[in-house]
């Protein structure tokens, strides 16, 4: 397929509703990027794949990346009760009220380490904080960075320790959830328009006792899409995702309202038989990254097994109740019960929601790249030449050098005045930008969400990636 390159610091946003930020410094192997979506269908969870590969939990070695991740990786509609579980990370949004029966850690602790930046926000409630007595909501402060805690309601003194970030309470829910006071219903249009992509993949079920279901691709780099019923889903010990292009997105839609998992065996490609996916190896990260659970009809699922499991949820009109580790956004619309016992909800962005791939080393570049969904040469640094960008034309003359998404034109300077001569759109757009002395070309970004035939747009993202190891294209 095409390959996506850009040289030296990529900016990318569009700050429309959502400001979600991601500053990645990477060390270790490279990892293949997935596919961009179809037009359409993509709203933005966070980031896209980084050169280097998403991090696994506590690894050590090789070096792992370092994520800082503003995008929400929980949401709750309702309320979220804490019985047995240890932590939430990344940014945790209730809409209602929030109650822990036991001490429990909100944005990082180890895990997977994807996580906001120190003092940023990190929970935000939309009603009343409550705590059984002795139990601590501890957000970020075990990382010795804390942050910010946004409360509409009231919260008992002592049992939220952040560190020396703000802690705000009394806020009334809109202030306090803002800006994602309509997210709930967003997910919901979003959940709707991924279940209507048509299968590409197939599904099989075997019989007797232990009961495996494979989801087998068709090894395309493209969004890989599987029609599961929630009976399959419920029957299944054992998942295997098989001939699936390295780490292309995939959607597992589900149709049943009440969804029930017991698997704790999940295999990709084969890579961790006969024992499945742990998390604790390089390259978990990124398969983890790449799936994502759509219980599109469900008002009723329960996350269970002792296991990892690899992948976002997306549950816009369930209660759900999560018993098993999971690896991934949370998106839930209506109350989550966080049952299992020490279990964590790892973070993890979609990987198939945008595409930016960024080439680190600013030295000559002379390759030929057709970039995403187009064509022509580009001369690298500080040179000239024509690149398609993504999916439209424009002009580009340097580093940070458009304001343009998805058609949204619009004139940023830059640094400096150099003229590197890319012809570049950013994402889906056109526009100019006035130079630096680094030339780049454009990943796609796809900001937009429909539901109910109507484009809204989610969120804008800044990107920042500084990395050594360049991608090996596939």
């Amino acid at each position: 397929m095409e390959s996506i390159s850009a040289r030296s610091k990529r900016a990318l946003g569009a700050g429309a509703i959502i400001a979600a930020g991601v500053t990645m410094i990477v060390g270790g192997a490279s990892a293949a990027v997935a596919a961009p979506l179809p037009q359409g269908i993509d709203a933005p969870l966070g980031m896209c794949t980084p050169d280097g590969g998403f991090p696994w939990i506590n690894g050590s070695t090789p070096e792992q990346p370092q994520v800082h991740d503003t995008g929400v990786n929980t949401y709750v509609g309702g309320d979220l009760t804490v019985t047995g579980s240890a932590e939430a990370e990344g940014l945790l949004v209730v809409a209602g009220d929030m109650h822990i029966d036991r001490s429990f850690i909100v944005g990082i602790a180890i895990g997977s380490d994807i996580r906001p930046a120190p003092g940023e926000t990190q929970l935000q409630v939309g009603g009343d904080v409550t705590a059984a007595d002795g139990a601590v909501l501890h957000v970020g402060d075990l990382a010795q960075e804390g942050g910010e805690v946004r409360i509409g309601g009231s919260a008992a003194d002592g049992i939220i320790k952040n560190g020396s970030a703000a802690l705000r309470t009394g806020l009334t829910a809109p202030v306090a959830v803002d800006p994602y006071g309509d997210f709930g219903t967003r997910i919901q249009g979003w959940s709707s328009t991924l279940g209507t992509q048509p299968a590409n993949g197939t599904v099989s079920v075997n019989g007797g006792g232990w009961v495996e279901m494979e989801l087998r691709g068709n090894g395309v780099d493209e969004l890989q899409v599987f029609d599961v019923t929630a009976a399959q889903l419920a029957s299944a010990n054992a998942i295997y995702f098989r001939g699936i292009h390295p780490y292309a997105p995939i959607v597992v839609n589900v149709t049943g309202q009440a969804v029930s998992m017991k698997a704790n065996t999940y295999d990709y490609n084969d890579m961790r038989a006969p024992f499945g996916i742990a998390m604790t190896s390089q390259g978990d990260g990124d398969i983890a990254a790449s799936v994502l659970w759509n219980l599109q009809d469900a008002t009723t699922a329960t996350i269970g097994g002792s296991t990892q499991i690899p992948g976002s949820f997306l549950a816009p009109r369930a209660d759900v109740e999560a018993i098993a580790n999971t690896n991934g956004r949370m998106y839930v619309g209506g109350n989550l019960l966080a049952s299992g016992a020490g279990n964590e909800l790892h973070s993890y962005p979609w990987s198939g929601t945008c595409r930016v791939v960024v080439d680190p080393d600013p030295g000559t570049d002379t390759d030929t790249d057709a970039d995403a969904n187009g064509g022509g040469t580009d001369a690298g640094a500080n040179g000239g030449g024509t690149d398609a960008g993504a999916n439209g034309g424009g002009t580009d003359a340097g580093t940070d050098g458009d304001a343009d998404v998805n058609g949204i034109t619009g004139t940023d300077p830059g640094a400096g005045s150099g003229t590197g001569a890319s012809a570049d759109a950013g994402a889906n757009g056109s526009g100019s930008g006035a130079g630096g002395p680094l030339a780049t070309t454009g990943g796609q970004a796809p900001l937009w969400l429909l539901g109910g035939g109507a484009a809204v747009v989610l969120a804008g993202i800044a990107l920042v990636i500084v990395a050594r190891a360049r991608r090996a294209a596939e």
